[in-house]
């Protein structure tokens, strides 16, 4: 992982490629140092190395008229027998601090219409974020699994889900 300081008095986080950005103590420094990050650093660099693992399933876009604001994505993982999901900001939501919800349930039933949440399951992950909720992990092995995830944009919640219920079982 490293930091990089910037004029701007951002710090970029880098772990596994990707990058994030946070605010700075020193705002004039423009060195990279690869000295292990102070603890209330870590939090976000584990947030950026907790991606989803496996096999992308779907990407559900999250329209408002005919823009593209966001999109659910559903990952598997046979060999961990996981499901995952995260809300993503994309178009005129992208780099723009808003509330953002991405929900996940494991159902009890293994075929059928309705969802029963298994044990442990859902996960939920909500705060305000620039880029994305999440991810969020469930144990899925031959379960059906159901996901969810909002945007509060323009002063309303902008909702999408994986309808129907068990559209992905295992």
């Amino acid at each position: 992982m490293q930091k990089t300081k910037m004029a701007l008095g951002l710090t970029i986080v880098t772990a596994l490629g990707l990058g994030l950005a946070q605010p700075s103590t020193a705002s004039t420094s423009t060195s990279t140092t690869a000295a292990a990050p102070a603890p209330a650093a870590a939090a976000p660099a584990a947030r950026i190395a907790a991606n989803c693992t496996g096999r992308l399933i779907h990407r559900w876009p999250l329209r408002l008229a005919n823009t593209k604001i966001g999109e659910l994505v559903l990952y598997r993982d046979r060999t961990r027998k996981t499901a995952c999901a995260r809300m993503n900001h994309v178009g005129p939501t992208r780099n723009v601090r808003l509330r953002t919800a991405v929900w996940l349930a494991a159902c009890r039933e293994r075929r059928g219409t309705t969802c029963t949440p298994a044990a442990g399951s859902p996960k939920a992950d909500d705060g305000v974020y620039a880029s994305y909720a999440g991810p969020v992990t469930v144990r899925a092995a031959g379960r059906c699994v159901h996901a969810a995830g909002d945007i509060y944009y323009q002063g309303a919640k902008r909702h999408i889900d994986s309808s129907p219920w068990l559209a992905y079982c295992s």
